[in-house]
């Protein structure tokens, strides 16, 4: 195992010799039972490619490994979002018209009511226009007389429930349950997004040179 907090594992399939050598990976496909499926670099594998790079860039194994060593790399997309992104917000809901303290609360409830949220935090308008206030710097504000942000509440999930099917489900659930608001999914949720649900264990070549 490489490094299991990052659902990242390899094999060794022929083992160089001499000095040691610089890390090269390639996206080669993604696992369907007990078979590899040959694809292509997307927007997906590339963002995956970035987390093993990071990860394998501070393994002291792969650091010691021969040149010629080739071998294969297995990253499991699902074990990642579990073990490193179930602190971070799942879902953000926008309300684009004006919403008083009372909805806000009234919608917190419904949201408290689900009982799948670990987390749920309410970004008043102010708040939400302090998030890009940097260094205490309000030399902007001057350039804009309106707050053009929207309120918001960020959502996030509980662990156990990190799955892409409780995923999609819950997303589903919400667009009913408060129709008044868009629903903004952070960036690396996109490691769930319908088109790679499938790519959820992914293949990669290793070779040292």
């Amino acid at each position: 195992m490489l490094d299991s907090a990052r659902g990242l594992s390899y094999s060794i399939t022929e083992t160089g010799e001499g000095e040691k050598g610089d890390v090269s990976i390639k996206y080669f496909g993604w696992k369907k039972d007990d078979k590899v499926i040959p694809d292509t670099l997307d927007e997906l594998q590339f963002f995956v490619e970035q987390l093993i790079t990071s990860s394998l860039s501070d393994n002291e194994k792969i650091k010691e490994l021969p040149k010629g060593t080739t071998g294969f790399i297995l990253f499991n997309t699902g074990d990642l979002f579990q073990q490193n992104y179930s602190d971070i917000k799942h879902y953000t809901l926008f309300f684009l018209e004006v919403v008083t303290d009372k909805m806000l609360k009234e919608d917190s409830v419904k949201l408290e009511s689900m009982k799948v949220f670990r987390k749920i935090e309410i970004i008043s308008h102010e708040q939400t226009m302090n998030k890009f206030i940097e260094d205490e710097d309000t030399t902007w504000r001057s350039f804009i007389k309106n707050n053009p942000l929207p309120t918001s509440i960020e959502l996030t999930l509980k662990k156990e429930l990190l799955t892409k099917q409780k995923y999609d489900s819950i997303k589903n659930i919400l667009s009913e349950l408060l129709p008044v608001s868009e629903i903004q999914l952070p960036v690396v949720n996109g490691i769930f997004n319908s088109d790679n649900r499938i790519k959820q264990e992914l293949v990669y070549k290793l070779v040292i040179f």
